[in-house]
């Protein structure tokens, strides 16, 4: 999920824990609760979403805010989703993931930044992707290329998957 309020993006990636019916149900729960943090802090949306997700099954969750203003990325993740930050052909940077599951195990996020520069790449992806990814990974591509890329040749295919892609196009 993707928000926006003029120079500031949210993107947040939700993969419920399993399949079927109730791992759909806790990541609609999840997104719900995002689109309803608003201007929340990063830290205040994974605890509301844990607190939420307490009985239900749980999911994993990587967070990214980007500040076009600044030109700042700050993201951080629960669970195994990865991301990368591509800076001139190569991975500058990546995505610290804590373990656990929000909903069941949780104990707070590690936030992280990175100075963004027009052309950077941001690609996150769920555990339905292999990380080898990384090792062929070209971002002078158009991003559509990119993440089909990813898909078809590192997604497996006995789970869920999702990539999910950005391009720092322009800076204000």
């Amino acid at each position: 999920m993707l928000l926006r309020d003029g120079a500031h993006i949210r993107i947040y990636v939700v993969d419920g824990m399993g399949s079927g019916a109730e791992a759909n149900a806790a990541a609609d729960t999840t997104l719900a609760h995002l689109r309803e943090a608003g201007g929340y802090d990063m830290e205040v949306a994974f605890d509301q979403v844990h607190a939420a997700l307490r009985g239900i099954r749980g999911v994993a969750l990587a967070a990214a805010q980007i500040d076009l203003e600044q030109m700042m990325l700050s993201w951080s993740a629960v669970g195994d989703i990865d991301g990368v930050l591509v800076r001139n052909g190569r991975i500058s940077g990546s995505l610290i993931q804590k373990s656990g599951t929000l909903g069941l195990i949780y104990d707070g996020i590690r936030l992280t930044s990175a100075p963004l520069r027009v052309d950077d790449v941001i690609i996150l992806t769920t555990d339905g992707i292999s990380r080898n990814y990384r090792s062929d990974l070209d971002a002078t591509h158009p991003i559509s290329d990119i993440t089909s890329g990813i898909l078809r040749h590192h997604g497996r295919p006995t789970d869920d998957r999702l990539v999910l892609g950005l391009r720092v196009v322009a800076a204000p």
